[in-house]
């Protein structure tokens, strides 16, 4: 059996027009359709394997915070920090929300303070920040996956939110991220400022 060569296809430029992209985040193809998270416009463009645009639908500004995780319907998970009740937050391809996943293991302030971040860390306490901070991951059946980055486990919820997985990963790696956080906290101390 011999396979057909596609050609590589060019999608979009630098800019915020339609069409153009400011930190194209991640992307998915799905059918005939790409799915592109252009975090830096905070917002999500379908368009043709061509590169013709067909939609776009606007990302939530927690979007920025993480990677954004897109299905295969164009529909997108983000993570969320805790801010919006839940640790990522489900949204179908135009933008609206339909579920969420993972309970917030910490209160985290609107505004963070780095040096108080780093201040914690180094005093061996893991921020709340870092605690909310999840990696996600929408399957194509509709389950969701969370790395809990800072709480060291792996958790799978079904789509209706309900956790049916949680396991942890290895003290070993999860002691080794933690100190060389410390570490580059310790080392970059003075030159965090206020809050953001």
């Amino acid at each position: 059996m011999v396979s057909a060569q596609v050609p590589p296809v060019t999608v979009g430029r630098a800019g915020s027009g339609p069409g153009e992209f400011l930190d194209p985040g991640s992307l998915a193809i799905a059918g005939d359709r790409l799915y592109v998270a252009d975090v830096g416009n905070l917002r999500l463009q379908t368009l043709t394997l061509d590169g013709r645009l067909q939609r776009v639908a606007r990302l939530p500004g927690v979007a920025v915070m993480g990677r954004v995780s897109i299905d295969a319907r164009g529909g997108f998970l983000v993570p969320t920090i805790g801010l919006e009740g839940v640790l990522a937050q489900r949204y179908d391809s135009l933008g609206q929300p339909t579920g969420g996943f993972g309970t917030p293991l910490d209160s985290v302030p609107r505004m963070a303070n780095p040096r108080l971040t780093k201040e914690q860390l180094i005093g061996g306490i893991v921020p709340p920040l870092f605690r909310n901070g999840v990696l996600a991951v929408a399957e194509p059946d509709g389950d969701v996956w969370l790395v809990l980055n800072g709480e060291g486990r792996l958790e799978r919820f079904s789509p209706d939110g309900t956790r049916v997985l949680s396991v942890p990963l290895g003290a070993r790696e999860m002691a080794s991220v933690l100190r060389e956080a410390v570490d580059s906290a310790r080392a970059t101390l003075d030159d965090a400022g206020g809050t953001y």
